[in-house]
């Protein structure tokens, strides 16, 4: 919801990425408004109101995207929607090693231990592991991360 205590809301908001895209959208009678953006992740997103005067405000911050995929020592975390699918490929040297299909929990979260990916051997050859988000069987986003 945008605007003050006892004034109107805003006409529109304009929503823009730290890399520039920017959209324009119109706002409900209740302050409420829907933006689809694409922003990779650790893209900043900030937002303007636009009165019916046309006057703008200052661009606040709204908000970040988080990163799809983390890895530490033990495990590697898959961010994404609540209960949604997504396929984690594990690569060495281009080729692909093994597939895990899994579904994140309500929160939009799933951990999943290094060791069920496969055994690498000290010294060995680097692994990527890749992410890919799966929405009505098709591939939606990805993002690729390097174990050293």
């Amino acid at each position: 919801m945008l605007g003050l205590i006892g004034s109107p809301p805003p006409e529109r908001v304009v929503v823009r990425t730290s890399r520039g895209d920017e959209r324009t959208v119109e706002v409900d009678g209740h302050g409420r408004f829907h933006a689809s953006l694409v922003a990779t992740a650790g893209s900043a997103i900030r937002i303007c109101a636009v009165s019916r005067a046309g006057r703008r405000s200052m661009f606040t911050e709204f908000g970040a995207v988080p990163k799809m995929l983390t890895v530490d020592a033990t495990s590697a975390t898959v961010h994404c929607l609540p209960v949604e699918m997504f396929l984690l490929t594990v690569r060495s040297k281009g080729e692909v090693l093994k597939h895990w299909r899994g579904k994140a929990d309500a929160w939009g979260r799933r951990r999943v231990p290094l060791s069920i990916l496969g055994k690498r051997s000290k010294g060995g050859p680097q692994l990527t592991l890749e992410v890919t988000v799966i929405d009505e069987e098709e591939a939606r986003s990805s993002r690729r991360v390097r174990i050293d």
